[in-house]
């Protein structure tokens, strides 16, 4: 008698080798999408030009953001947050003109 199959885990899905397009995710996603932006302009590119760079579909970057709009406040909160600390250290007032 065959042995029967046995069935995959979650395990045995994230160890094996990725096929196809290249799996980003979000965190880099933003990072690569920032850089696009830096050289293309905010407003010049399009979520077509962002899969274009990233190798992936449209679908596949809106798995991970609603918009363009979205990429943008995502990097600008994280920028804000990474700052804080920096921003709020004590400096000497700057004197009146």
């Amino acid at each position: 008698m065959p042995a029967q199959p046995r069935s995959l885990t979650h395990d045995d899905a994230a160890s094996a080798p990725r096929r196809g397009r290249p799996g980003y995710d979000r965190e880099t996603l933003l990072a690569v999408c920032v850089e696009v932006f830096n050289r293309h302009g905010y407003d010049a590119t399009s979520m077509g030009t962002l899969s274009s760079h990233l190798g992936i579909s449209k679908s596949a970057i809106y798995h991970h953001v609603a918009s363009k709009e979205e990429i943008l406040e995502q990097r600008s909160t994280a920028h804000w947050i990474h700052s804080r600390p920096f921003l709020s250290t004590s400096r000497p007032p700057i004197p009146a003109p």
